[in-house]
């Protein structure tokens, strides 16, 4: 269970969540649930965080109560915090927005308390996204600034990149599109850098954004198929908290194209190599370049 603990950042970056998941299945079956220990509601929290990516928000809940509870009985205000955390991404997803600001909250003042900078940092982050999807585009851009700022510090290369991706999101929905695509590249580079495919799935996704608000259609969905492709290999859908965003993009991305020329560059973005995606997306040009 040390080791599957050790792997979790490698299962999660590399797109191996199946794996982790199956791992995670037959640790927490085989060790017992008594006497509570912090291997076990660490387990617990890693495994319920594969399990929300993948779509399986139900076990993914029922994961996280059982990691809350072990923490509640250990006083592990950091478990405590990290799994209140995850609870409060699925209710984001599920759209339940008082209820993860709540749990958010309640997770800041636990990492506040122990001086968790990176607990901090995380929720702020959060709080950026969930003020996002509420439309307070300016709050989000804020909080995410000093999530940003807060993570670098503490060195974590992969979550600044991802709280840059939102912020990049929110920049855009501002008609700040300089911004925007600053910080959307400097989040693709992280990720690539990394090799952590979901990130740039999110990417490629957030750069599509960019392009219809550029006024590009064929590069968005370009861009949009490519992030398609890649979302079926690692077995990572969209998140359902983006979903009415990304229907109502690609409808617009349709009319503004036609049918026939939607397709067929839903269907080039679809055969790129992720490698020629990533470029193509960095590149800022309207007609990708084969390596």
């Amino acid at each position: 269970m040390r080791l599957a603990a050790s792997l979790v950042r490698f299962w999660n970056i590399r797109g191996h969540l199946t794996e982790g998941r199956e791992w995670y299945a037959r640790l927490l079956d085989a060790v017992p649930s008594r006497p509570a220990s912090r291997d076990r509601a660490r387990a617990l929290n890693s495994a319920a965080i594969f399990a929300r990516v993948q779509g399986d928000l139900p076990t993914s809940q029922k994961l996280l109560e059982e990691s809350i509870a072990l923490c509640r009985d250990l006083n592990e205000p950091k478990g405590m915090a990290a799994a209140l955390t995850n609870l409060a991404v699925a209710a984001m997803v599920q759209g339940r927005y008082a209820d993860a600001e709540a749990m958010y909250l309640e997770s800041l003042t636990l990492d506040r308390a122990i001086d968790d900078r990176w607990g901090v940092a995380i929720t702020l982050g959060n709080l950026g996204e969930l003020a996002r999807l509420r439309g307070d585009h300016a709050a989000a851009v804020a909080l995410l600034e000093e999530a940003v700022t807060m993570l670098r510090d503490t060195g974590d290369l992969r979550g600044a990149s991802t709280m840059l991706h939102t912020q990049g999101r929110a920049e855009c929905a501002l008609g700040r599109l300089n911004a925007a695509e600053s910080h959307l590249t400097e989040s693709l580079r992280i990720c690539r850098d990394l090799g952590d495919r979901g990130s740039m799935a999110d990417a490629l996704n957030g750069f599509a954004h960019l392009a219809m608000e550029k006024e590009s259609p064929g590069r968005a969905a370009q861009l949009w198929g490519a992030a398609e492709r890649l979302r079926e290999e690692i077995g990572v859908p969209l998140p359902s908290f983006d979903r009415v965003n990304y229907e109502n993009a690609l409808s617009a991305t349709r009319a503004a194209l036609g049918d026939d020329s939607f397709e067929r560059a839903w269907r080039e973005g679809r055969e790129m190599t992720l490698e020629d995606a990533v470029q193509y997306a960095l590149s800022g040009e309207d007609t990708p370049q084969r390596q």
